[in-house]
């Protein structure tokens, strides 16, 4: 049986750094994503090793690979490979999405760096409790979004009638559940309201994007800085780029829009995401996988898909 552990990046320093700029300690930004990351690799090079592995291999087990989630760099300040880079090491997998594929490609350097720094990664640990930051709770906020999923029941699937092609899931869970997932609508009357009637103001610390943790100060500011488009407003910040698809939060971008005096005439909206289908990342070099000839149909099919406003 093959298994991984996911493990979220980005979302890491999202979660981390907005509570360091409200400390001041800007300093310490973007850091706990890959230092959190390495230790996980440490502690995983520490249990599937020794005599007990080796008997556990030699009789036919096999570990569970680290998994390296949400690793698109969420803040333009950082290089946007960053959680590429900083993260290769032997019997891991990264999920890129492929603007972060393409990138790589283009300009991101190959070497081995899970297992540099961990010594520093270590030492951020206490570094960043000196500050404040309490790193038991950052990880709490991310466990319980991630595993919130898990605790709901689909009892319905079905496609729906748009071009596309995306299924519509029903689930049935806890309102106290539903209320915290993202795109999940709760079944009561005054879901239909205009969420002006239900918040009067979108301050800027509110998330207005769950799957991406984007907030509406971050979509404000680039509003006062003339981006009509959201496409590129998608690319800068990946609202809309999450699980849910975009399914959520586009109303409540087109309320900020609103409130800084914005016709909807002068905007551009979404274009739609394509399905995307899982690939060995050699296929886009066009090198055989498996022993299977290439086929350059994912290619194809990637290429497409960015090409058609991802």
């Amino acid at each position: 049986m093959a298994s991984v552990a996911s493990f979220f990046i980005s979302r890491v320093d999202t979660e981390t750094d907005r509570r360091l700029a409200v400390l001041g300690r800007a300093d310490l930004q973007g850091k706990l994503a890959v230092a959190n990351a390495k230790i996980a690799y440490e502690k995983y090079l520490e249990v599937f090793s020794g005599e007990r592995w080796e008997r556990l291999a030699a009789a036919g087990a096999r570990p569970q690979r680290c998994l390296w989630a949400s690793t698109s760099t969420k803040n333009p300040a950082y290089r946007d490979v960053v959680y590429v880079e900083e993260l290769i090491g032997r019997d891991t997998v990264n999920t890129m999405p492929l603007e972060t594929i393409v990138a790589f490609q283009d300009h991101g350097v190959s070497r081995d760096t899970l297992t540099a720094g961990v010594g520093e990664a270590h030492a951020l640990l206490d570094e960043l409790a000196d500050a404040g930051i309490d790193y038991d709770d950052v990880v709490t906020v991310l466990d319980t979004e991630g595993t919130m999923l898990g605790n709901v029941e689909v009892t319905r699937v079905r496609e729906a009638k748009v071009n596309d092609r995306c299924l519509m899931v029903k689930v049935r869970a806890p309102r106290e559940i539903a209320s915290r997932i993202a795109g999940i609508r709760v079944q009561e009357p005054w879901v239909t309201e205009p969420s002006e009637l239900l918040v009067p103001h979108l301050d800027d610390d509110m998330i207005v994007c769950r799957c991406e943790r984007v907030t509406a100060g971050e979509l404000r500011g680039l509003i006062r800085a003339g981006v009509r488009d959201l496409n590129e407003l998608k690319a800068i910040t990946r609202a809309g780029m999450g699980a849910c698809g975009g399914k959520t939060c586009p109303s409540l971008i087109r309320r900020l829009y609103r409130e800084e005096g914005v016709p909807d005439s002068q905007i551009t909206d979404f274009t739609k995401r394509p399905v995307f289908m899982e690939v060995p990342l050699g296929a886009f070099a066009g090198v055989s996988v498996d022993g299977a000839p290439p086929d350059d149909a994912p290619v194809r099919h990637a290429t497409g898909a960015h090409e058609g406003g991802l």
